[in-house]
């Protein structure tokens, strides 16, 4: 969308201001698309008014701004209040937001069934980044009982949907032999997919593996290519 000219900034602020919602989702849109220390509380104030006039995807795309922080301080609490809105009238991404924030510790006051029962439709509904949030729950036992086959299941459905971190978790599984006898050929070929995938954490793992000859024939070369591509991709343990 193109910024609007003065006059029709002007016009859409008097429309909003008269409760017509698309005017205050149009005006939260052009404040949104430059975004600086102006802008920012402007467009969300606008979508905060459009969510109020019961446009949902505003309610999220506000409280994004406010987990984000961008420009704007940062407000959890105003956060989960405008994802748990959204969530109410079955908006997904708010729902999985929302979850989000339950387990990463920013809303305790969310239910935690609740967020796992949200990752586990949004893996089934064929997001791999929820089936890896699902397979470190059950991993680590984390709100549900422990269960290595169910964290098996839900890594290796993260990687066939093509979210690598879950191709390094279940490769990690085979070299720990949480899966049956350690496997070190299995888990270099998830580590390799992982890797290839831009895992940071796959990349790492791989690496360890070239370096000491396990799964594939020493190679410190391969290594070293692989633990600075791991450490480019953000894994500080690769550095």
């Amino acid at each position: 969308m193109a910024y609007a000219d003065d006059n029709n900034l002007f016009s859409l602020k008097n429309n909003c201001e008269n409760n017509d919602v698309s005017a205050c989702v149009t005006l939260g849109l052009n404040y949104y698309e430059h975004l600086d220390q102006i802008t920012a509380p402007q467009a969300a104030a606008a979508f905060e008014k459009a969510c109020a006039l019961l446009d949902y995807q505003s309610c999220n795309v506000a409280a994004q701004m406010y987990l984000k922080g961008e420009f704007i301080d940062a407000n959890n609490e105003k956060a989960a209040t405008l994802f748990s809105k959204a969530c109410r009238k079955d908006n997904k991404e708010a729902c999985l937001s929302l979850a989000k924030m339950r387990l990463d510790g920013l809303n305790d006051e969310f239910d935690m069934n609740s967020a796992i029962g949200i990752f586990r439709r949004s893996c089934d509904d064929g997001n791999g980044d929820s089936c890896v949030r699902c397979g470190s729950l059950y991993r680590f036992g984390e709100g549900v009982k422990s269960s290595y086959s169910q964290a098996q299941h839900y890594f290796s459905k993260a990687c066939e949907l093509d979210a690598y971190d879950g191709c390094a978790e279940i490769g990690l599984m085979y070299e720990e032999g949480t899966v049956g006898k350690k496997n070190f050929d299995k888990a270099y070929e998830y580590y390799l997919k992982a890797c290839d995938g831009n895992s940071a954490i796959g990349c790492s793992l791989l690496g360890t593996l070239e370096k000491n000859g396990l799964g594939v024939s020493r190679n410190l070369k391969k290594s070293l290519m692989s633990f600075e591509k791991g450490c480019k991709l953000g894994n500080l343990m690769a550095c």
